[in-house]
C-alpha cells in the first residue's frame, strides 16, 4: 500500500461503508474486483482539481523550467483527473440515511451497503494487476481560503487534489482508495525518476510531451480483491421489501459467500432497534 505525504488515513479499525445499486453490487459478487471510476466523471465537476493557491504556487515555482516547461508541467496537473481512479468510501460507525437516499443507492428500493474496516479493506486488494493503491481521508476545504502546507513543495503533491473536496461535500464524510492509470507512469504511483521532476536539471520536457499525447485508457478500471477479507456484512436499503432481502441473500449464497445479509434499521422503531 502506497502512502502519500500529507493524506490522513484513518485508524485500521474505523468502520467504513460502500453503498451500491442492486447492479453494481451483483457486479462485484460476479467478478471479484471493485469499480474505480475517473475523477472527471464524479457528480462534481471539480473533483481532482487543483485549489487556486497551490496552482498560483506551483506556477511560481514553475517558472525555472521556463515558458515551455512551466506550461507543460501545468498542463500535466489539469489533466491528470483525466487518469487518476477512485474508489470513494463513506467513513463512520453507523449508516447513512443521507447517502441510502441518494437517488443511484435508493432506486427500486434495492440499494446495498456493505460495512467493512479501515483494515480490511486494505487486506482485501490482491494486487494482482501490479497497480499501487493510495488510500486516505477527503478533506473539505474552502478552495480560495486554503492553509498551504509549508512542505508543500516536498509532497507527492500530484495526487493531492484528489483528496480535497468542498465544504458542501462535508456530510459524505469520504475515505478514498486512488489507483493511476495514466500512460505516463506504467502503472506505478508518480516517481521522480519517471522525468518528472521539478528540479530543472533533472526534468524531461520531451518525455512528458510526448506521453501527454496519448489516448486515455481504460485498461484499468476494476481491481481484484478478495471479498472474504473486504466484506464485514451485507446491508440492505432501509425500504427494501422483504423479497429483495431474500432475493440479495440468494445471490450472496449462489456466489458461494456467506456474508450475513440484513435489513437496515433505520427506520426500526427506537424501543425495537436492533444492535449491529
Amino acid at each position: 500500500m502506497y502512502k502519500l505525504p500529507g493524506i490522513l488515513r484513518p485508524s485500521p479499525k474505523d468502520t467504513l461503508w460502500r453503498y451500491f445499486s442492486f447492479e453494481k453490487f451483483a457486479s462485484l459478487l460476479s467478478t471479484k474486483s471493485l469499480y474505480f471510476s475517473t475523477a472527471d466523471q464524479f457528480e462534481d465537476t471539480f473533483e481532482g482539481y487543483v485549489p487556486p493557491p497551490i496552482m498560483k504556487l506551483y506556477k511560481q515555482h514553475t517558472q525555472r523550467l521556463g515558458e515551455e516547461g512551466s506550461q507543460a508541467v501545468i498542463k500535466l496537473w489539469e489533466e491528470w483527473r483525466k487518469w487518476v481512479r477512485c474508489s470513494c468510501w463513506y467513513h463512520g460507525d453507523h449508516e447513512s440515511m443521507a447517502m441510502w437516499e441518494r437517488e443511484r443507492y435508493s432506486k427500486h428500493d434495492s440499494g446495498i451497503a456493505i460495512k467493512t474496516t479501515m483494515q480490511s479493506l486494505e487486506d482485501s486488494f490482491t494486487h494482482e494487476e501490479g497497480v499501487d493503491v493510495c488510500m486516505g481521508k477527503v478533506k473539505y476545504i474552502d478552495y480560495q481560503d486554503l492553509d498551504i502546507p509549508s512542505d508543500i513543495l516536498n509532497m507527492n503533491t500530484i495526487y493531492s487534489p484528489f483528496f480535497y473536496k468542498r465544504k458542501a461535500f462535508e456530510s459524505e464524510k469520504e475515505v478514498r482508495a486512488i489507483i493511476d492509470a495514466s500512460p505516463y507512469i506504467k502503472r506505478r504511483f508518480y516517481r521522480v525518476k519517471e522525468g518528472f521532476s521539478l528540479e530543472p536539471e533533472e526534468f524531461d520536457l520531451k518525455t512528458l510531451q510526448r506521453r501527454m499525447k496519448y489516448p486515455r485508457t481504460n485498461e484499468v478500471e476494476n481491481l481484484r480483491v478478495d471479498l472474504k477479507k473486504l466484506i464485514d456484512e451485507v446491508i440492505i436499503a432501509p425500504r427494501a421489501q422483504d423479497w429483495v432481502i431474500e432475493a440479495i441473500e440468494s445471490m450472496v449464497h449462489q456466489y458461494g459467500f456467506d456474508f450475513e445479509v440484513n435489513p437496515s434499521t433505520l427506520l426500526d422503531k427506537p424501543s425495537e432497534m436492533r444492535k449491529r
